[in-house]
């Protein structure tokens, strides 16, 4: 039995009972929320952490119990225990039915793109953000259905506060490093590709400083001042994997490199800028898990 917004459920622990010709109740000893007639439940009441509380099933019929008696039902109170998990509902949440076609799905921080034909059937997909189960990490990212896989590739962005940043990018499962890179530099998105459904969670290292303040519409890129617009446009949907968007275009990395090059400096084309994270390596634009660069 699960009920909640879309980072809570609740979990009935006891009593079984079933429910013919009945509605069904339930108030919580707190008083911060109630059900009332609702079966099967709305999703999205409940933010609380947890919860005790009774379900009461109560007839149609205005005979009462001697109705419910003959017809067989369970009556009175079935007495639960409600244990929310996951997290508050105050985290940004969507979902969406994708077919073929594919879409691109928005939620927080967090964009999802799933492309043409990674799908063979019309599904239903959540994108939502949720609260990290790793230490130090900043960012967490959910995709349902969990484990569905894909014909194609899916991307997700997360943007970022920090204005500097090396980031890295984990399996919210196993903590295991994925590929990252930038989306939109100008915005601090960084990305990742999925084969199959599942979460992410976001590290961030601050990068090198620069040694002095960058001028007016500039700002500091790993130890760099390059060109830095806030109002540039954005890309919907997010771009390929080896390629950020651009204001608002999708470029190779080397091209957005070269193009934003700062006068009298050489960018070394395939150089990944900002600098890889711990535990990654650049592989033509892309941090990589050491060991996974492409022969």
């Amino acid at each position: 039995m699960r009920a909640g917004g879309p980072n809570a459920c609740l979990r009935a622990y006891t009593s079984e009972f079933s429910l013919q010709n009945a509605d069904l109740s339930v108030a919580f000893q707190d008083g911060r929320g109630y059900f009332d007639n609702e079966w099967p439940f709305r999703t999205g009441i409940l933010p609380g952490k947890a919860w005790a509380g009774v379900f009461v099933a109560r007839p149609r019929d205005a005979r009462g119990l001697t109705m419910m008696k003959k017809n067989g039902i369970l009556l009175g109170m079935a007495a639960l225990v409600l244990v929310a998990c996951g997290g508050g509902s105050d985290k940004a949440s969507t979902a969406l039915t994708v077919g073929a076609a594919g879409a691109t799905l928005k939620a927080g921080a967090a964009t999802l793109t799933i492309p043409p034909n990674a799908l063979t059937t019309s599904t239903q997909v959540t994108l939502r953000e949720a609260e990290p189960r790793h230490q130090g990490r900043v960012e967490r990212v959910e995709v349902e259905p969990h484990g569905l896989a894909l014909a194609q590739p899916a991307v997700v962005s997360v943007k970022v506060d920090d204005s500097n940043p090396r980031v890295s990018m984990h399996n919210g499962s196993d903590d295991s490093l994925m590929d990252t890179e930038v989306e939109d530099r100008n915005h601090h998105e960084f990305k990742t590709s999925m084969s199959q459904l599942g979460e992410v969670e976001v590290e961030v290292e601050h990068a090198a400083v620069c040694p002095a303040a960058c001028p007016t519409g500039q700002e500091c890129d790993d130890g760099v001042c390059k060109p830095h617009n806030d109002s540039a446009r954005t890309c919907t949907p997010v771009c390929a994997s080896g390629q950020e968007c651009d204001d608002g275009a999708c470029k190779t990395h080397n091209e957005v490199e070269q193009e934003h090059c700062p006068t009298g400096t050489t960018c070394t084309p395939g150089v990944c800028t900002p600098a890889c994270a711990t535990g990654l390596e650049c592989d033509n634009g892309v941090c990589k898990a050491h060991g996974g660069r492409t022969p």
